[in-house]
């Protein structure tokens, strides 16, 4: 990362005021052919059994509760660990592929291994899993790893018909690829549609042969259970990930029939009454009383000011800039310290532009964040920058750009939740990403280029802001505001098939 320091004087002058280790449980042994491996957890299905191919006494593990016993395996030479840095690259070999030799085990054995090459979480029981009936089919994993481990007797089926044509290794890689294509927040928020789907069908003895393809009628019911209870962002989403999971096991997919989507209208209908109302935008006003509420010389509190100015100015999310929680900072979703910066001037004035590596809208493709110098205005970001590095210096390149330097001298990370806390301390629940928005859109700025700062991919932010009518002292939004967003919409329709309101 490089900046410019000659001009850092002009810019802080107004501020000088008074990832987890994999779980692993029961790992069965693999022969090492000097290829780098996964660990397979052993949690093949019980009623199979590999065949002992050496005179070695198996040792089997206890059972743990909601979890079929593990099954005996010869102790083969071990293989060391391996470590995986991107789904993209797979070993070319299974060569414990040998040893399976039902269609019950070749499956077992392909999903724990496309599982063992993604990061997870040490699996805990909450109150909804604690009501699954014990099955072969749903191990107890962490909820972003059920898409994974999860199956059904259709997807047994489906592996005895693959098995005719197509290798191992090539099933293994297939599924690996397709797992990878959700993030992992997204398996996460799916594994609770698939537990919540299951618990259902234990409660009224759904057998497991009707789980999967699921009839209309069952999805229905599904749905209609939530009617007046949940949101319908809420149910939504526990369809799409019953839909990811059908989608994975190649089965035949009814949530688009007539009867699901007007059992899914009914539960639209009766959310109304539960839909949390609009977040107020963030005001300049919010910033300046969260600015006499730190201490500006403390690193931990520079860092809470800079991350604030560069959410609001840059109109982007937290979530692209830091981690919701410390284990799940990832250099390659979140801005780090080493981050490619390109120092501008235009008319005497610096803009800083960092290169994010993941948005919500790109990916991987990630997107800018810009930010602009205001002079002699406490609530200049590119001030808040300069001054968040200068109180915590010699971060890491690979550690959190907002990182700061604790009072013991190691680095610790600044999450999500300590900027939310920091305002919320002040104005509960409102938006820095809209309140920036809205700031520029007050200063006559255009919206096109709002789009872009902020990274919106269509016309829906037009929905935000026309709900700010209602939230919003009318003296801020002025007819010239209105007449200029009436316009912009006239000539854009509003798209909104991805927004979901909650």
């Amino acid at each position: 990362m490089f900046y410019s320091s000659s001009s850092s004087s002009s810019c802080t002058s107004s501020l000088n005021k008074s990832p987890s280790p994999r779980l692993s449980l029961n790992i069965i042994p693999l022969p090492y052919y000097g290829l780098p491996l996964p660990s397979i957890p052993s949690i093949v299905p019980a009623r199979s059994s590999l065949p002992l191919a050496t005179a070695h006494t198996p040792t089997p593990a206890p059972p743990t509760p909601h979890c079929t016993p593990p099954i005996h395996t010869p102790a083969l030479p071990a293989a060391p660990a391996a470590t995986f840095t991107s789904p993209a690259t797979s070993p070319p070999v299974l060569h414990w592929a040998g040893l399976l030799t039902t269609p019950e085990e070749r499956l077992a054995g392909v999903r724990n291994w496309v599982n063992a090459a993604f990061p997870t979480i040490r699996p805990r029981h909450s109150a909804l899993s604690r009501r699954l009936h014990p099955s072969p089919f749903r191990p107890h994993c962490a909820a972003q790893d059920r898409l994974t481990l999860w199956t059904s007797h259709h997807a047994e089926a489906l592996q005895t018909r693959m098995d005719e044509y197509l290798p191992l290794m090539l099933q293994a890689q297939a599924v690996r690829q397709v797992i990878a294509g959700y993030e992992p927040g997204t398996r996460e928020g799916y594994g609770s549609g698939l537990v919540n789907f299951h618990v259902m069908c234990d409660e009224v003895g759904i057998d497991e042969a009707t789980r999967m393809p699921a009839p209309p009628v069952l999805l229905a019911a599904f749905v209609a259970q939530y009617t007046g209870t949940f949101t319908d962002s809420t149910v939504k989403n526990y369809l799409a990930g019953l839909e990811a999971w059908h989608h994975i096991n190649q089965a035949e997919w009814h949530g688009n029939e007539r009867l699901v989507r007007l059992a899914m209208r009914a539960v639209t209908k009766a959310s109304v009454a539960l839909k949390r109302p609009p977040r107020p935008p963030v005001l300049l006003a919010h910033l300046h009383a969260l600015r006499d509420s730190l201490i500006l010389e403390s690193p931990r509190d520079a860092a809470v000011f800079a991350l604030a100015l560069a959410a609001f100015w840059g109109c982007r999310r937290l979530g692209e800039l830091v981690p919701e929680a410390a284990k799940k900072y990832d250099p390659k979703r979140h801005l780090p310290r080493g981050a490619n910066v390109v120092l501008t001037t235009f008319r005497g004035l610096e803009a800083m532009s960092f290169h994010l590596p993941w948005t919500k809208t790109t990916g991987a493709a990630g997107g800018t964040l810009i930010l602009t110098q205001a002079p002699d205005d406490p609530l200049c970001p590119l001030a808040a920058f300069h001054n968040h590095t200068r109180r915590s210096p010699g971060i890491a390149g690979d550690q959190s750009f907002f990182a700061y330097i604790h009072s013991d001298g190691n680095a610790r990370l600044l999450i999500k939740g300590d900027v939310v806390n920091a305002i919320n301390a002040l104005i509960l629940g409102h938006s820095l990403r809209i309140g920036g928005s809205l700031e520029y859109l007050l200063e006559g700025v255009k919206i096109e280029f709002i789009m872009q700062l902020g990274g919106w991919t269509s016309t829906c932010f037009l929905i935000y802001w026309r709900r700010l009518y209602l939230i919003v002292p009318a003296g801020i939004i002025t007819a010239r505001v209105r007449a200029q967003v009436e316009d912009f919409e006239r000539c854009h329709p509003i798209d909104t098939s991805d927004v979901f309101f909650s």
